[in-house]
């Protein structure tokens, strides 16, 4: 007999779920280019950071392994790594430092240049030898804004050095 838990698994309802995770996908490609959109005048994106493929790789992984034994639960997975990639802008500007994370809930931080005081990065072991981690900046009155699960974070205090120390 064939796999008939895969066959099982793909009803009206699964059907119509993962359609709607798709619509999701859709819009959040739409919604790709938020920060580009929203710069004031004379604002420009210096360095543009994106989120570590590694920082996602449970999903992808259990969506892989899920896969095999019920296709829509793997999906679901595979969609919720794609839309949290997809969905996440981080970038330094001219101007301010900002970051977007979500498509329904939506995370925005924006720090003047001029009020951050300290820039950290943080990274465990396996982000220091796969290249990812946080950035948490603390700005003049305003709490700590962590960033997490940037690709390259080093270089990314890296760039946002270069703009804030000019001597």
């Amino acid at each position: 007999m064939e796999n008939t838990a895969a066959v099982n698994s793909l009803t009206p309802f699964t059907l119509t779920i993962f359609l709607g995770f798709l619509v999701l996908l859709a819009f959040a490609f739409k919604d790709k280019g938020f920060i580009k959109n929203t710069l004031g005048n004379s604002e420009q994106i210096i360095y543009h950071a994106k989120v570590s493929l590694w920082s996602l790789s449970f999903y992808i992984f259990l969506g892989v392994i899920l896969f095999f034994s019920d296709i829509f639960l793997g999906l679901i997975f595979i969609l919720i790594a794609a839309l949290k990639y997809i969905t996440t802008e981080i970038a330094i500007t001219n101007k301010k430092v900002v970051a977007k994370t979500g498509l329904i809930k939506r995370k925005m931080i924006e720090i003047r240049l001029e009020k951050i005081e300290s820039l950290q990065v943080e990274q465990g072991i396996f982000g220091r030898i796969l290249n990812f981690g946080s950035i948490v900046v603390s700005g003049a009155g305003n709490p700590q804004a962590a960033i997490p699960n940037i690709s390259k974070p080093l270089e990314y205090r890296n760039e946002f050095r270069k703009l804030t120390d000019k001597d």
